[in-house]
């Protein structure tokens, strides 16, 4: 699902993505929307207050099930970019997602349910970004499906493992 080498929508460090999950759109079935784990943003230790980079979360749509595709970070990235901004996950500061889950709703609604937490103070939280197909194509690059917002469903001062 990810194509080229050119950030944002492409991995230019050809690091692995893995754990994918994909729902089709309840409005079309040509619409889908993917997640998976994405090493991409390891290299981008450098871009945070991080020391290192860790494993983030990556979404991935096509308007043409599956023929071409469209990627970004899951907002809630510690990352200083704009796919990153605009969700509570982002105020929490965490380190790395991992573990997505991508359902279909009805009337176009996507669900993504994803795990965001710290390795070295052992807090962390369960979220759910919400996805549409706006069932609208007007030629661009996009394939209408876009991010809605994202809920902190649970939170954890427990260790992880």
């Amino acid at each position: 699902m990810m194509s080229g080498t050119t950030w944002p929508d492409g991995d230019p460090f050809l690091e692995r993505q893995n754990e994918q999950t994909c729902a089709v759109s309840s409005r079309d079935p040509k619409k889908l929307l993917c997640g998976s784990n994405d090493y991409s943003t390891v290299q981008l230790g450098l871009l945070t207050d991080i020391v290192t980079g860790d494993a983030w979360l990556r979404y991935y749509t096509s308007r043409d099930g599956g023929g071409s595709w469209k990627s970004r970070l899951v907002p809630g990235c510690p990352y200083n970019t704009p796919d990153c901004h605009g969700s509570p996950v982002r105020q929490r500061n965490l380190q790395f997602g991992a573990d997505p889950v991508v359902r279909a709703g009805s009337n176009g609604l996507f669900y993504y349910a994803f795990i965001a937490a710290n390795r070295d103070q052992k807090d962390g939280l369960v979220a759910v970004a919400r996805f549409i197909d706006d069932n609208n194509f007007d030629g661009a690059q996009d394939a209408s499906i876009r991010y809605v917002d994202t809920e902190i469903v649970a939170t954890s001062i427990s260790p992880i493992p």
